[in-house]
C-alpha cells in the first residue's frame, strides 16, 4: 500500500503536474488552501504520511501551515515555477 501524500497549493496546474507526476508511488491528496490542508490532517479520511506545500500561501502562510501540523507529520516545501506547453501562460508557486 502507497503512503498518502496531501499536496497543498492554490494553483490547480501545479497541483495536477505533481499529482500526475506522483501518482503510483504515493496516495495523493489535495487542497486548494492551507486551511483545507489543516482539516485534511486532522478531521479528514485519509491518514496522511507526508504533507507537500507551496512557498508562498495567499491564504496561510506556510509556517502557519506547518506549526499546526501535527508533531509526527512529516512535510516538504515546494517551490516551483510551472510554463503551460503551447499556452504561453506562466505560473509560479
Amino acid at each position: 500500500m502507497n503512503p498518502s501524500l496531501l499536496l497543498v497549493d492554490d494553483n490547480t496546474e501545479i497541483r495536477a503536474v505533481l499529482r500526475d507526476s506522483l501518482t503510483g508511488q504515493y496516495n495523493i491528496v489535495e487542497a486548494g488552501d492551507g486551511q483545507l490542508g489543516l482539516t485534511e490532517v486532522i478531521v479528514g479520511d485519509h491518514n496522511i504520511d507526508l504533507v507537500g506545500t507551496d512557498l508562498s500561501r495567499p491564504d496561510t502562510d506556510r509556517v502557519e501551515l506547518i506549526e499546526n501540523l501535527p508533531d509526527r507529520m512529516k512535510y516538504i516545501i515546494i517551490s516551483g515555477y510551472l510554463k503551460l506547453p503551447h499556452t504561453g501562460v506562466h505560473s509560479s508557486t
